[in-house]
């Protein structure tokens, strides 16, 4: 079981490796960072989002990271400020170009996704994902512990 253990752990740690360098990749043809890549999708998702700090904790990142990142994204008129409900916080929101660079962006990555995945049928991906959520939730729960302080 040990030695399984071990096999599945240095093949998840690859994936994960090999998958981030494509994705890295892709996300610079685009010519976008990856830090922006994430907003602009999170945006996608969302629609409107009220802060700066709520992006952050959405994406679960430092605020500096976001206001870098959207500072970019703003220079080259992905995103937009706008006031919203509360006058000391802007609403952002993707613009037109920030549409198209979303728009762009899936088409690659589902393409990502079809190659990544080949030779895969409907129920191997199913109980892939199953087995992967199962791996999630045990991962939570000890962040969880951790972050309560129990050793176990």
């Amino acid at each position: 079981m040990e030695e399984e253990l071990r096999r599945v752990n240095e093949r998840l740690r690859r994936v994960n490796r090999r998958q981030m360098c494509i994705i890295d990749r892709t996300v610079g043809e685009l010519g976008i960072s990856p830090s922006q890549h994430f907003v602009l999708m999170q945006l996608s998702r969302s629609g409107r989002v009220a802060s700066q700090a709520k992006m952050a904790e959405m994406l679960h990142v430092s605020p500096a990271r976001i206001t870098l990142a959207m500072k970019g994204l703003e220079a080259e008129g992905y995103i937009e400020r706008a006031s919203g409900a509360d006058t000391r916080r802007n609403e952002i929101s993707l613009t037109p170009k920030g549409e198209e660079m979303v728009r762009e962006s899936f088409v690659r990555f589902q393409r990502l996704n079809e190659q990544t995945f080949a030779g895969f049928d409907g129920e191997e991906l199913s109980r892939l994902a199953g087995y992967l959520d199962r791996v999630l939730d045990n991962l939570d729960r000890m962040g969880e512990q951790m972050r309560r302080g129990e050793d176990r």
